[in-house]
């Protein structure tokens, strides 16, 4: 009598799986298929490989599949908070708009998923990697876009507005958060 792992079974179609069960589950009478002879039987008819134990490779949800296209009218680049110098602006301050997600001082690879829009508000989801747990989580984000070089950000009821920082006017580091 054979013995297959539930588990393995789990990578396979169910009719494969339902296949494979019956001839596992079969009588040992002389009425059950016999063992091929000869070469093919050196060998396993069917390898079923093992379940991985760490799914998603190491992570506890699945990866966030890439948005196939993001529409936000925003030009890339280093966002201020108004009243906020470009030259140093606080942690909670800025923002950084790659052409895919806006990120801040505590999250990075941020996706943007528009979720709706009407005029110059923009309904999203913003997949972020929270730059201290390494965690990735989505959140509701209300992005009012009134032109290319300014947006308010609403999030849980408490908004903030940005504005674009001229080329040349933002320290190094946050440069180079602007690449994607």
């Amino acid at each position: 009598m054979h013995r297959l792992s539930t588990r393995r079974l789990m990578l396979f179609p169910s009719a494969v799986c339902a296949a494979l069960l019956l001839a596992a589950c079969g009588s040992d009478t002389e009425t059950a298929p016999t063992e091929p002879e000869g070469p093919a039987a050196e060998g396993p008819a069917l390898a079923i490989p093992a379940a991985p134990d760490e799914p998603y490779g190491g992570e506890s949800t699945p990866p966030t599949p890439e948005p196939l296209a993001i529409t936000l009218p925003l030009t890339p680049g280093v966002y201020v908070m108004s009243g906020e110098s470009c030259a140093r602006p606080s942690n909670a301050g800025f923002r950084v708009f790659d052409g895919r997600g806006i990120s801040g001082s505590a999250t990075r690879n941020c996706r943007a998923t528009v979720r709706a829009s009407s005029g110059d508000v923009h309904q999203v989801d913003q997949s972020c990697i929270d730059t201290y747990s390494g965690q990735r989580t989505t959140t509701v984000q209300t992005l009012t876009i009134p032109d290319a070089r300014s947006f308010t950000q609403t999030e849980d009821g408490e908004a903030a507005s940005f504005r674009l920082c001229p080329a040349g006017e933002t320290p190094g580091y946050l440069k180079d958060l602007v690449s994607p």
